[in-house]
């Protein structure tokens, strides 16, 4: 929070000085008559701007992460209900004005046995507006490695509003993931490579507990 000066920019170029034509001269041709034009140098000068930053107000948020404008946050899961080394996807959409790209989203903790991937990071920005709007997307593939239940905390982020002056926090929606155990994943109990089990899974049958008539 300080001024700062935008010097001004300087251009030096050369201008055009046509001269007087006379028609009546029998020798006068146009267009031999503008290889021979006489050039002057100018310099060209824009003024300076000068910017004043303004600090943040105190107290600070803890989860601001630098994001200053007006935003929402979304999130959403394809599945509730998986299996055990079933992935599914878990994405996080921001949109707003302000200065998006210019800041990173939280971490986020998974809980353990919930392998995270790297996230795709996606920036989009609305070409049709003076002011930066558009919108950053994550997308999460989770895989479970053990059966249970497990909860994918919400993503809390705070901003600068700008148009109240204020600081405004957002928050996405935080879910419960029931894994289960599969029958037909033998993998684990097993410890066989995935084409011995694509064999087994032929050759083996479900035992009939009913009573065969």
């Amino acid at each position: 929070s300080e001024k700062h000066i935008i010097p001004s920019v300087k251009l030096k170029t050369q201008i055009e000085i046509k001269r007087k034509k006379n028609s009546r001269d029998p020798f006068f041709d146009p267009f031999f008559d503008s290889f021979f034009n006489k050039t002057q140098t100018k310099y060209l000068k824009s003024d300076e701007k000068f910017i004043t930053i303004k600090p943040f107000p105190d107290p600070r948020p803890d989860n601001f992460f630098g994001a200053v404008g007006s935003f929402k946050i979304h999130s959403e899961i394809d599945q509730e209900e998986v299996v055990i080394n079933e992935g599914f996807t878990f994405k996080i959409s921001l949109k707003g004005t302000g200065n998006l790209g210019l800041f990173t989203l939280p971490e986020i903790k998974f809980p353990n046995g919930l392998d995270a991937f790297p996230p795709n990071d996606s920036f989009k920005k609305d070409a049709f507006r003076n002011e930066i709007t558009g919108s950053q997307e994550l997308e999460y593939v989770l895989v479970p490695r053990k059966e249970g239940s497990f909860k994918i905390p919400s993503v809390q982020i705070s901003y600068f509003n700008l148009k109240s002056k204020t600081w405004s926090q957002i928050e996405t929606n935080q879910y419960i993931i029931s894994v289960k155990r599969d029958i037909n994943q033998v993998a684990e109990l097993s410890g066989l490579s995935k084409k011995e089990i694509e064999l087994i899974g032929k050759d083996i049958r479900f035992i009939n507990t009913e009573k065969i008539t």
